[in-house]
This record gives structure tokens, sequence and C-alpha cells, in this order.
């Protein structure tokens, strides 16, 4: 009888896992505030801003607790608030009005880590700049390599506004 019931318990377990109606894909959290509402935070933001102005947020950063082990991450409220990112080293950038900053046209720029599926295994999964694109839609999203390569003087603007990093 016993073996008949732990028999029956596993093959309710199996089923369950194999046929609980998921989809295929990345687990990502889908509870969580539209790309519409953040973006309606950051045209906000950008109906205070002064005239040639630019606000620059940061991320969180990971806080490691050992060797090898860190403390569960909890992204900056501000930066969620404005992006809906979850990830950490990160740089969202908002200007004002559109600027030509080398070859993009754009009043805001996100900078996210490229995907790296090895390291993804312990860290989780990361959108990297095409899934920040399509799942943020943000218009403008790159590596956060480039960020120092972007030839931004920030010199020409009236205002700068930021935060300084955790």
């Amino acid at each position: 009888m016993r073996k008949a019931f732990f028999i029956c318990t596993i093959c309710t377990f199996i089923f369950a896992l194999c046929f609980s109606g998921k989809q295929s894909g990345p687990d990502y959290d889908t509870d969580l505030l539209t790309p519409a509402f953040h973006k309606g935070r950051r045209d906000a933001l950008r109906s205070l801003m002064a005239d040639s102005s630019v606000a620059v947020f940061f991320s969180s950063p990971e806080h490691t607790r050992s060797n090898d082990v860190d403390f569960d991450f909890h992204q900056d409220p501000n930066f969620y608030y404005l992006t809906g990112l979850r990830e950490p080293n990160a740089v969202l950038i908002v200007f004002k009005e559109k600027r030509k900053i080398d070859s993009l046209f754009t009043n805001e720029i996100l900078f996210v880590q490229k995907r790296d599926p090895k390291a993804e295994a312990w860290t989780g999964k990361r959108f990297g700049p095409d899934g920040a694109r399509m799942q943020l839609k943000i218009d403008k999203v790159l590596s956060t390599e480039s960020f120092l390569s972007l030839d931004i003087n920030f010199n020409a603007f009236r205002r700068v506004m930021f935060f300084e990093l955790p």
C-alpha cells in the first residue's frame, strides 16, 4: 500500500512539473508594473526638469556577504520606479529634450549588462541590451561597456542631477 501511494505521489509531482501550463522561455516576474507605467514616470520627471538638463540614475550594486555568497539583491527604488529593471550594474540617463549623443538622437539611454549564459547559471537571468529594449520598452539600450566610451559633455548642460552610488 505504501509503495503504491509513493508511486502515485511521484507521478502526480512529475505530471505537475511537465504539464503545469507554463510557457517555455525565461522565468521573469509577470506581476510587475507595466513598461507604460515606467515610461510615464520618466516623462513626468522630464516635465519637471529645467531646460537643458540631464538626470543620471544608477542601479543598486550587489553586496557580498562572504567569499562566494551575495546578499539578496534589492534594486534602488528610484531606479526601479523609472525603469522597471531589477538588475545590478545599470545606468539610466534622462535628458530634458532630445539630444544627439554620438550617433544617437534620444532623450533617454539605459545601460545594462550583456547577457552571459555561463554566469547566469549562478547569478540569474539577465535581459541584456536587446531583452531590455523589448521587455522595458526603452528605445536606446546599450551595454554598460559602452557607457565610458559614449561622448557626453555634461558641462554643456545647465543642470545635472544625479544620486551618488550607494
